[in-house]
């Protein structure tokens, strides 16, 4: 559950950083690389 709530923080975080970025691919790549970090950890 621990890991579901720093999920979502995180995912807050993407979100904030990559508003600021013109390159939606880019966003996408973090948010794949990081949902497949969360997905081999837990």
């Amino acid at each position: 559950m621990d890991v579901f709530i720093h999920f979502h923080e995180s995912m807050f975080f993407f979100v904030f950083i990559c508003s600021g970025l013109s390159c939606d691919f880019y966003c996408v790549v973090l948010i794949m690389f990081f949902l497949f970090f969360v997905i081999s950890c837990s």
